[in-house]
C-alpha cells in the first residue's frame, strides 16, 4: 500500500537506514515501485497523484513553481514587465519623456540613458552615474550634482547655480553649455570639451582643467583660483575680471584672449602662449613667464609689479612707463611709443595731431578720429572696424594688414598714397574727398589706365609725327 505523501509546505526529510534523502533503498524500490521518496514536498504528492507524472519529473515541476513564486525576476515576473521607467529609472533607459524637477536620485545609475530635454531642476544627482548618457538641451538648473559621474554629451545643457563639486566630467562634451552662478569647486574637467560655453559668475575653484577645450568662452568673473590649465586651450575666451590667483597656464594657448581687469596673481604661465592677449588693467603681480611666448599684448595700465622672467622688450618698456599713461595727452608726450599695441577702442580722438603716431596693433574699434590728422602714422594690423574716420588726413599713412570693417570713411584725404583694400567691403580711395565702391573703383582704375594708354598713344604719334617733320 502506498505511503502518504508527508505534509508541510517545504521539504521535509526523513531518514531511512541513513540512506540520502531523496531516495528510498535499492530493494525497497524494486518491491515498491510506486512508493515516494522518503523526502518529500507538498507539491511533489500533488503532481504525482494528480497530474500521474514519474517521482523525478514532479520534482523538477515543483523546483519551478518554487522559483517562480520566489521572485521578482526580471523579464519573468509582472512587476518587470509594469516598470515606469520615470518611476525607477534605469540605466540604458530612454527618459525624454520623463520630468525629474525636485526628484531624489542620489547615487542613481543613469548609464547611457537618453535626457534629451529632460529637466531636472532642483533634483539631487549627488553620487548618480551619468557615463556615456545622452543630455543635449537638458536642465540641471540648481541640481546637486556633487560627486557625480557626467561623461557624457551635454550639448547646450543649462547647469545655472548648480552644484557640480568634485564631479567627475573627464572627456565630457559640454558645447554652449551654461554654467552661469554655478559651484565647480574641485571639479574634473580634464580633455573636456567647453567651446563656447557660459561661465560667467562660476567658481572652479582648484578645477582640474588639463587639456580642455575652452575656446570662445565667456565667464566675466569667473573664479579659477587655484585651477590647472596647463595645455588648455583657451583661444578668444572672454574672462574679463576673473580671479587666477595661483592658476597654472603651463603650457597653455591664451592666443586672443581677453584677460582685461582679471586678478592674475601669482599665475604661472611657463611655456604659455600669448599672441594679442588683451591684459589691459591685469593684475599679474609675482606671475611667472618662464618660456612664455609673448606676442603684441595688449597691457595697457596693467600692474607686472613682481613678475618674473619677462621678455626684455616687455620690461623695457614697463621700466620706461610706455604701457601705462595716465592719458592721450601723455602718450602723446613720451613720442606715442605707449600706443603701440594700445587698447583705444571707442576712444575720442577727434582732431587730434597724431602725426608720425605708431598705432601698430592698436584696438580703435569705434573709435572716433573725426578730423584727426594720421599723416606718416603707423597703423600696421590695426584694427578700426566701425571707427568714424570722417575728414581723417591719411598721407603717407600705412595701413597694411588693418580692419576697417564698417569704418565711416567720408572726406578722407590722402594725396600721395597708393590704393589700399578696405577689409571686409572693399573700397578705394582714389583722391582727395572721394570714396569709391569696388565696382567703381574697378571702374575708375581701367579708366585711368585706358586714359594713360592713349595718352601715351599719343604721345607716340606726336613723337613719330615730329621725327618725320
Amino acid at each position: 500500500m502506498p505511503r502518504p505523501a508527508s505534509s508541510g509546505f517545504f521539504f521535509q526529510a526523513r531518514l531511512h537506514r541513513n540512506v540520502m534523502p531523496g531516495f528510498a533503498p535499492a530493494a525497497r524500490q524494486a518491491s515498491c515501485p510506486s512508493e515516494p521518496p522518503r523526502t518529500s514536498f507538498s507539491l511533489l504528492g500533488l503532481a504525482q497523484k494528480r497530474i500521474g507524472f514519474p517521482g523525478r519529473g514532479a520534482f523538477w515541476l515543483a523546483l519551478a513553481t518554487l522559483v517562480l513564486a520566489m521572485g521578482p525576476w526580471p523579464g519573468m515576473h509582472p512587476w518587470a514587465q509594469t516598470r515606469d521607467p520615470c518611476n525607477t529609472p534605469l540605466a540604458g533607459d530612454d527618459l525624454r519623456k520623463c520630468k525629474f524637477s525636485g526628484a531624489s536620485l542620489a547615487g542613481a545609475n543613469l548609464k547611457n540613458t537618453n535626457l534629451h530635454l529632460v529637466g531636472f531642476q532642483g533634483a539631487d544627482l549627488s553620487g548618480a552615474d551619468l557615463s556615456g548618457a545622452l543630455a543635449d538641451r537638458a536642465n540641471f538648473s540648481g541640481a546637486n550634482l556633487s560627486r557625480a559621474r557626467l561623461r557624457g554629451q551635454f550639448e547646450r545643457a543649462l547647469f545655472l547655480k548648480a552644484n557640480l563639486a568634485g564631479s567627475d566630467a573627464q572627456g565630457g562634451l559640454f558645447f554652449r553649455a551654461d554654467f552661469t552662478g554655478a559651484a565647480m569647486e574641485g571639479i574634473n574637467l580634464q580633455k573636456a570639451n567647453l567651446l563656447q560655453a557660459g561661465l560667467e559668475g562660476a567658481s572652479l575653484k582648484g578645477a582640474f582643467l588639463q587639456k580642455a577645450n575652452l575656446s570662445g568662452v565667456e565667464g566675466a568673473g569667473a573664479d579659477f583660483s587655484g585651477a590647472n590649465l596647463s595645455r588648455a586651450f583657451l583661444r578668444r575666451v572672454v574672462l574679463t575680471g576673473g580671479v587666477f590667483k595661483g592658476t597654472i597656464f603651463l603650457e597653455a594657448n591664451l592666443a586672443q584672449a581677453f584677460l582685461d581687469q582679471a586678478d592674475l596673481t601669482g599665475a604661472n604661465f611657463r611655456g604659455a602662449y600669448l599672441f594679442e592677449t588683451s591684459l589691459n588693467g591685469a593684475r599679474l603681480g609675482g606671475a611667472q613667464f618662464r618660456g612664455a611666448v609673448v606676442m603684441r599684448p595688449r597691457i595697457w595700465d596693467a600692474d607686472f609689479s613682481g613678475a618674473t622672467a619677462l621678455p626684455e622688450w616687455l620690461s623695457a618698456g614697463l621700466a620706461q612707463g610706455r604701457y601705462n599713461p595716465k592719458s592721450i595727452a601723455e602718450a602723446i608726450a613720451k613720442g606715442l611709443h605707449a600706443l603701440r599695441g594700445a587698447d583705444l577702442h571707442r576712444a575720442e580722438l577727434n582732431g587730434l595731431d597724431l602725426t608720425g603716431a605708431d598705432l601698430a596693433y592698436a584696438d580703435l574699434t569705434g573709435a572716433e578720429l573725426r578730423g584727426t590728422d594720421l599723416t606718416d602714422a603707423n597703423l600696421l594690423l590695426a584694427r578700426l572696424g566701425g571707427a568714424d574716420l570722417t575728414g581723417v588726413m591719411l598721407e603717407r599713412t600705412v595701413l597694411s594688414g588693418a580692419d576697417l570693417t564698417g569704418a565711416r570713411m567720408d572726406d578722407l584725404y590722402r594725396k600721395e598714397s597708393e590704393y589700399w583694400t578696405h577689409v571686409g567691403q572693399p573700397e578705394w580711395v582714389i583722391g582727395p574727398r572721394s570714396t569709391l565702391t569696388r565696382e567703381e573703383g574697378r571702374e575708375a582704375a581701367q579708366g585711368s589706365g585706358e586714359e594713360s594708354s592713349s595718352g601715351n598713344g599719343n604721345r607716340e604719334e606726336g613723337n613719330s609725327g615730329d621725327q618725320e617733320r
